[in-house]
């Protein structure tokens, strides 16, 4: 089995980026960072998609306060 996996950040704006790991042509957003702090860990910084950009950081900002809201339900 051919495993593909990227990992890469994708610019928001000048300063923020949100770091991806693509599997198998899936996309996951990991966290937000900024671009500078992305760069000295080694990950490509890919500029020129930011409504891409902007959506994903949104889906991770849901599934971090659905997780929150779980917590506070005693869900695991």
């Amino acid at each position: 089995m051919d495993m593909r996996l990227s990992v890469y950040a994708l610019a928001l704006d000048p300063s923020l980026c949100v770091v991806c790991f693509e599997v198998f042509g899936t996309v996951q957003p990991v966290a937000v960072t900024t671009q500078r702090h992305a760069l000295q860990r080694g990950f490509a910084v890919v500029r020129g998609r930011e409504d891409e950009a902007l959506r994903l950081a949104e889906a991770l900002a849901a599934k971090e306060a659905r997780r929150a809201v779980d917590a506070v339900r005693g869900k695991p």
